[in-house]
């Protein structure tokens, strides 16, 4: 996720303004830069990614709060209540 954020920042400081910025964690590179990628390769992604890295497989991107602290994982529910996985 770092690796990501550090290549999305860089596509925001190129494209300046023309950068739909709302911090949205999938975005746009191409055309409409930005803006919030399908919602069906957001969903294989992120299944991709929860595979691949051994996390709880029905964390969302709406659900998943990046955080970290020594080894834990925070993650927030839909109704905002903070859970801790190892």
């Amino acid at each position: 996720m770092k690796k990501h954020k550090e290549d999305q920042n860089q596509v925001i400081e190129r494209l300046g303004n023309t950068y739909y910025n709302k911090d949205f964690i999938f975005a746009k590179t191409e055309r409409q830069y930005g803006y919030p990628i399908v919602i069906k390769n957001c969903q294989n992604r992120m299944a991709s990614l929860l595979a691949i890295s051994g996390l709880n497989k029905e964390l969302t991107p709406h659900s998943l709060y990046v955080a970290s602290c020594r080894g834990w994982c925070i993650t927030r529910t839909n109704h905002g209540q903070a859970r801790s996985y190892r």
